[in-house]
């Protein structure tokens, strides 16, 4: 298994970043609430988001996505089923996130 570029991985976490930028804006809350240990759903579905777009957009892995967001994988993981399963859920939620996806595509993608 050969080694990330270090250019191309800092290329990518700066792509989770920009997915911060655009899901706080969607959900009205600061980037900071996103990265924060705050468990209120207020803050965890946008995190959620995030992560799920991240997996989504870029190639990152989640150990990797989850150091870009001080998490483990393992919460990254939870976070990417959460979207899934309300995607499938809420047609609202399906379009917000959908929204945010192509808008977030032809900078991150």
């Amino acid at each position: 298994m050969t080694k990330p570029d270090p250019l191309d991985l800092a290329r990518l976490i700066s792509s989770v970043q920009t997915i911060e930028v655009a899901v706080a804006s969607q959900f009205h809350i600061a980037v900071g609430d996103i990265r924060s240990e705050c468990r209120r759903q207020e803050f965890a579905v946008p995190r959620h988001v995030v992560m799920w777009l991240a997996r989504d957009l870029t190639q990152l892995t989640l150990p990797q996505i989850g150091r870009a967001m001080n998490r483990d994988h393992a919460s990254v993981l939870h976070g990417v089923r959460r979207v899934e399963r309300e995607i499938n859920d809420s047609v609202g939620f399906r379009a917000v996130v959908t929204g945010l996806q192509q808008l977030l595509l032809p900078l991150v993608g």
